[in-house]
């Protein structure tokens, strides 16, 4: 996996009632995958911090997520797990 800043690709939910996202990184930032502008047609992968109350997505090229294995997408997504728990000051 290509090292890169996933802060600002990464959306959120403050709270499960919500509607609509507290940040959403919008179609306009880049696959994580393969670090290319994001064009259809995407895939919102969604995840949730353990004993958090924040739901996380985020956008990929649906070939790019489709085309990996089980452990690569596990591998991306601990990365963006961890990367919100250190950007909330938390321990991933």
């Amino acid at each position: 996996m290509r090292n890169r800043r996933q802060s600002g690709l990464i959306g959120f939910y403050d709270d499960p009632t919500q509607t609509e996202p507290t940040y959403d990184p919008s179609a306009r930032c880049q696959c994580i995958v393969c670090n290319r502008q994001l064009t259809p047609p995407m895939k919102t992968i969604s995840l949730m911090l353990r004993g958090g109350k924040r739901s996380l997505f985020f956008r990929v090229h649906a070939p790019c997520w489709e085309n990996l294995s089980d452990d690569e997408r596990a591998t991306y997504e601990s990365s963006v797990i961890d990367t919100e728990a250190r950007r909330e000051g938390r321990s991933p």
